[in-house]
């Protein structure tokens, strides 16, 4: 297990039992003696006293949670409770600063800030999973030899922008004057009824850099049974969100006009069973169309929302 690991596994133990409950005359330890003999039997071979510490805190929690893991505590118990909330403040700063070691992977995505930075203000970010770094770095299910990282971009699609609505429409005219990078625009706008597609939330999309492989030259149907567990085809408005601000930010052109590349979305034209599109980018130009039929240019990308 990584250092990163154990620190969050000492954190989630010491934040039930007690951070957020400074006064414990009424409440009572929700601490699974499981997690506390994981925390007691932690490697002592980085900092063999500040692990000792850990190790005696924990047998404590472990001898007052007892075998069911729940019970009020007694006025020795508060006592305890609180060297050991003292001890998991120190153990979450130093978390955070070896978070912050390690955040290229968390830097990489277009949250809340890079959307201040280009953009405009989204408000607060929904949190990230705290296996992200894992998450990131595992093997891409659609690319052999890749991964997650390397195949995919992480953003935020937040539901207003600068206090208003972030409606497929609205991007549009977002992306012509960009505080800071790269302008965009659409170039092929027939959204057939789909002008207000909007998130409801603000959440993450992990979404493929292309349309996944063997996609290409099938229907919906078909390319939708290639998406693997967890994964789905994209929204219009986070399709065109993730690419038009990979350009905006990086310059970044996916789904290119020049390989003929567009991704389906779940949406359909108004008044028929026509699956809308996403693609075509070149320039800062993305198309929002729909197409009835087969062709090589229309595949679908894979987005798991966090």
């Amino acid at each position: 297990k990584s250092k990163i690991e154990l620190f969050d596994a000492i954190r989630s133990l010491c934040d039930y039992s007690l951070i957020h409950r400074p006064s414990l005359s009424n409440a009572t330890y929700m601490i699974h003696p499981l997690v506390c003999k994981v925390v007691a039997g932690l490697s002592s071979k980085e900092d063999p006293e500040a692990w000792e510490r850990i190790k005696d805190q924990a047998k404590v929690l472990s001898k007052i949670t007892g075998a069911s893991g729940i019970r009020a505590p007694s006025e020795e118990d508060e006592v305890k409770a609180r060297v050991v909330g003292e001890l998991a403040q120190k153990i979450k700063a130093t978390s955070r600063s070896s978070r912050d070691g390690h955040a290229t992977e968390i830097d990489w995505g277009f949250g809340a800030k890079k959307w201040a930075k280009y953009i405009g203000e989204v408000g607060e970010e929904p949190p990230l999973p705290e296996n992200l770094e894992q998450i990131l770095k595992s093997p891409c299910p659609y690319w052999e030899g890749k991964q997650i990282k390397d195949t995919h971009m992480l953003t935020l699609i937040p539901a207003t922008v600068n206090g208003k609505e972030l409606t497929l429409e609205r991007l549009g005219e977002l992306v012509k004057t960009p505080k800071a990078g790269h302008a965009g625009h659409y170039t092929a706008w027939y959204p057939r009824g789909n002008e207000k597609a909007k998130a409801d939330r603000p959440y993450w999309a992990l979404m493929t850099k292309d349309v996944i492989p063997e996609t290409r030259t099938k229907i919906y149907d078909k390319q939708r049974k290639l998406l693997k567990a967890g994964y789905e085809a994209p929204k219009l408005i986070e399709a065109a969100v993730s690419i038009f601000m990979a350009y905006v930010s990086e310059k970044e052109e996916l789904y290119k006009e020049e390989s003929l590349t567009y991704t389906r979305c779940q949406e359909t034209a108004s008044g028929a069973d026509w699956q809308m599109a996403v693609g075509g980018s070149a320039g800062g130009g993305l198309d929002v169309l729909c197409y009835m039929g087969v062709h090589d240019s229309y595949g679908l990308a894979g987005v798991r929302r966090l």
